[in-house]
Protein backbone atom coordinates (compact mmCIF):
# COMPACT_ATOMS: atom_id res chain seq x y z
CA UNK A 1 0.00 0.00 0.00
CA UNK A 2 1.12 3.27 -1.05
CA UNK A 3 -0.33 6.83 -0.57
CA UNK A 4 -0.21 10.28 -2.42
CA UNK A 5 -1.29 13.20 -1.75
CA UNK A 6 -4.35 14.60 -3.23
CA UNK A 7 -3.77 16.83 -5.59
CA UNK A 8 -7.67 19.15 -4.86
CA UNK A 9 -6.93 18.95 -1.06
CA UNK A 10 -2.94 18.47 0.07
CA UNK A 11 -4.06 17.72 3.53
CA UNK A 12 -6.18 14.43 2.61
CA UNK A 13 -4.55 11.59 1.52
CA UNK A 14 -5.47 9.07 -1.16
CA UNK A 15 -4.54 5.49 -1.06
CA UNK A 16 -3.45 3.48 -3.66
CA UNK A 17 -3.16 -1.00 -3.77
CA UNK A 18 -0.28 -0.57 -5.62
CA UNK A 19 2.50 -2.33 -4.17
CA UNK A 20 6.15 -1.15 -3.72
CA UNK A 21 9.31 -2.74 -2.86
CA UNK A 22 9.76 -1.35 0.59
CA UNK A 23 6.16 -1.94 1.76
CA UNK A 24 5.92 -2.14 5.25
CA UNK A 25 2.27 -1.62 6.03
CA UNK A 26 -1.44 0.18 5.23
CA UNK A 27 -1.59 3.95 5.82
CA UNK A 28 -4.32 4.25 8.06
CA UNK A 29 -4.24 8.22 8.26
CA UNK A 30 -2.33 11.02 7.00
CA UNK A 31 -1.84 14.93 7.05
CA UNK A 32 0.13 17.37 5.05
CA UNK A 33 0.45 20.69 5.99
CA UNK A 34 2.73 23.38 6.67
CA UNK A 35 3.34 21.94 10.67
CA UNK A 36 3.42 18.23 9.74
CA UNK A 37 3.60 15.68 6.96
CA UNK A 38 2.83 12.04 8.46
CA UNK A 39 0.98 8.81 8.19
CA UNK A 40 0.02 6.36 10.32
CA UNK A 41 0.64 2.63 9.00
CA UNK A 42 -0.48 -0.73 10.32
CA UNK A 43 2.93 -2.50 9.73
CA UNK A 44 2.35 -5.80 7.88
CA UNK A 45 2.60 -8.87 10.16
CA UNK A 46 6.12 -10.70 8.03
CA UNK A 47 7.87 -7.02 9.03
CA UNK A 48 10.49 -7.72 12.08
CA UNK A 49 10.37 -5.11 14.48
CA UNK A 50 12.59 -1.74 13.47
CA UNK A 51 15.90 -2.40 15.09
CA UNK A 52 17.02 1.15 15.46
CA UNK A 53 14.68 1.92 18.00
CA UNK A 54 16.80 -0.52 20.22
CA UNK A 55 19.97 1.41 19.26
CA UNK A 56 17.95 4.31 20.68
CA UNK A 57 17.14 2.63 24.05
CA UNK A 58 14.11 3.27 26.33
CA UNK A 59 11.98 6.57 25.41
CA UNK A 60 11.29 8.64 27.77
CA UNK A 61 8.20 11.25 28.10
CA UNK A 62 7.77 13.71 25.22
CA UNK A 63 10.27 16.77 25.19
CA UNK A 64 8.36 19.78 24.66
CA UNK A 65 12.02 21.85 23.17
CA UNK A 66 11.31 26.25 23.82
CA UNK A 67 13.09 28.53 21.83
CA UNK A 68 14.63 29.68 25.01
CA UNK A 69 16.69 26.57 25.41
CA UNK A 70 18.96 26.80 23.06
CA UNK A 71 22.24 28.02 23.86
CA UNK A 72 25.20 28.06 21.45
CA UNK A 73 27.71 27.35 24.21
CA UNK A 74 25.89 24.62 25.56
CA UNK A 75 24.08 23.07 22.46
CA UNK A 76 21.04 20.73 23.36
CA UNK A 77 22.26 16.69 22.12
CA UNK A 78 20.29 14.98 19.58
CA UNK A 79 20.17 11.42 18.01
CA UNK A 80 18.36 9.46 15.32
CA UNK A 81 18.87 6.14 13.85
CA UNK A 82 19.00 5.18 10.02
CA UNK A 83 18.96 2.24 8.05
CA UNK A 84 22.22 2.20 5.69
CA UNK A 85 22.86 -0.30 3.01
CA UNK A 86 24.84 -3.05 5.90
CA UNK A 87 23.44 -1.79 8.48
CA UNK A 88 21.48 0.41 11.28
CA UNK A 89 23.43 3.35 12.51
CA UNK A 90 23.49 5.27 15.54
CA UNK A 91 23.91 9.30 14.44
CA UNK A 92 24.78 11.90 16.65
CA UNK A 93 24.50 15.85 16.41
CA UNK A 94 23.29 19.14 18.38
CA UNK A 95 19.96 20.97 17.69
CA UNK A 96 21.22 24.36 15.33
CA UNK A 97 17.74 26.19 15.14
CA UNK A 98 14.33 26.08 16.51
CA UNK A 99 12.04 27.21 15.58
CA UNK A 100 13.24 26.44 11.79
CA UNK A 101 11.67 26.38 8.46
CA UNK A 102 12.35 25.11 4.91
CA UNK A 103 10.39 24.74 1.59
CA UNK A 104 10.59 21.03 0.46
CA UNK A 105 9.18 20.45 -2.82
CA UNK A 106 5.97 17.83 -3.00
CA UNK A 107 5.13 15.99 -6.81
CA UNK A 108 1.98 17.87 -6.34
CA UNK A 109 3.50 20.83 -5.16
CA UNK A 110 6.48 21.46 -7.84
CA UNK A 111 7.14 25.28 -6.21
CA UNK A 112 7.24 23.59 -2.59
CA UNK A 113 5.45 23.67 0.49
CA UNK A 114 6.87 25.68 3.31
CA UNK A 115 7.03 24.06 6.66
CA UNK A 116 7.32 25.79 10.11
CA UNK A 117 7.90 25.39 13.68
CA UNK A 118 10.90 22.59 12.47
CA UNK A 119 13.92 21.75 14.09
CA UNK A 120 17.02 21.70 12.68
CA UNK A 121 20.11 19.81 13.64
CA UNK A 122 23.40 19.30 12.04
CA UNK A 123 22.90 14.97 11.79
CA UNK A 124 23.83 13.96 8.54
CA UNK A 125 20.82 12.01 7.06
CA UNK A 126 20.16 11.11 3.53
CA UNK A 127 17.11 10.59 1.57
CA UNK A 128 15.27 7.63 2.44
CA UNK A 129 15.59 8.45 6.33
CA UNK A 130 12.66 10.38 6.74
CA UNK A 131 10.09 9.63 9.29
CA UNK A 132 13.17 8.72 11.56
CA UNK A 133 13.01 9.46 15.51
CA UNK A 134 14.78 12.78 17.45
CA UNK A 135 15.63 12.34 20.64
CA UNK A 136 17.74 13.74 23.25
CA UNK A 137 20.13 12.29 25.56
CA UNK A 138 17.88 10.76 27.87
CA UNK A 139 15.69 9.56 24.94
CA UNK A 140 12.71 11.97 25.08
CA UNK A 141 11.12 11.87 21.24
CA UNK A 142 11.30 15.35 20.20
CA UNK A 143 10.48 14.92 16.57
CA UNK A 144 10.61 13.29 13.02
CA UNK A 145 12.98 13.47 9.82
CA UNK A 146 11.12 15.35 7.15
CA UNK A 147 13.89 16.41 4.99
CA UNK A 148 17.81 17.51 4.66
CA UNK A 149 18.87 21.21 2.79
CA UNK A 150 22.22 23.00 3.18
CA UNK A 151 23.48 20.31 5.41
CA UNK A 152 21.20 20.40 8.17
CA UNK A 153 18.55 17.74 8.66
CA UNK A 154 14.86 19.12 9.62
CA UNK A 155 13.18 16.86 11.91
CA UNK A 156 8.81 17.89 12.48
CA UNK A 157 8.27 18.92 16.35
CA UNK A 158 7.05 15.97 18.12
CA UNK A 159 3.73 17.89 19.59
CA UNK A 160 3.04 18.89 16.05
CA UNK A 161 2.59 15.39 15.09
CA UNK A 162 0.84 14.42 18.08
CA UNK A 163 -1.50 17.26 17.74
CA UNK A 164 -2.37 16.80 13.99
CA UNK A 165 -3.30 13.09 14.31
CA UNK A 166 -4.90 13.47 17.44
CA UNK A 167 -2.62 11.50 19.73
CA UNK A 168 -2.03 10.79 22.75
CA UNK A 169 1.15 9.95 24.61
CA UNK A 170 0.31 6.81 26.59
CA UNK A 171 1.63 6.53 30.52
CA UNK A 172 0.62 3.93 33.03
CA UNK A 173 -2.30 6.55 34.30
CA UNK A 174 -4.05 6.93 31.11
Amino acid sequence: MIYQHSQSHPENIQYSEEQSQDNIGIVMSGKRDQRVDVAIVSVLPDIQPFPYVYLIGPMGQIRDLQEEELDPENPIRVLTCVQEPQETRRKEGIILEYPAHHIFEYPDRPKGLLMVGLIATSIFTQPGDSGALLVDELGQPMGMLIGIAEKRSFFMHIRNICQAMQLKEFSDNT
